[in-house]
């Protein structure tokens, strides 16, 4: 999927893709429509804020299963 890095900052993952035109990019951006949202810098990455219903490797489990168009 092109996924190099995932970190936390406060209420969000970060979720490193340096190639922001790929596929699990925009299924990523689109599956998680109000929580997501796309950061194109030097790192470029996507910020997703967590589920609060749900632990931290649930919310990533979530994260790249919607990159890869599984949900």
């Amino acid at each position: 999927m092109g996924v190099t890095e995932i970190a936390q900052r406060e209420k969000s993952l970060l979720i490193y893709i340096p190639n922001i035109a790929s596929e699990p990019v925009a299924n990523l951006c689109s599956s998680l429509k109000g929580r997501a949202m796309l950061s194109a810098g030097n790192k470029p990455y996507v910020a997703v804020r967590v589920d609060k219903s749900k632990d931290i490797l649930e919310n990533i489990y979530e994260i790249l299963n919607c990159a890869e168009g599984k949900k």
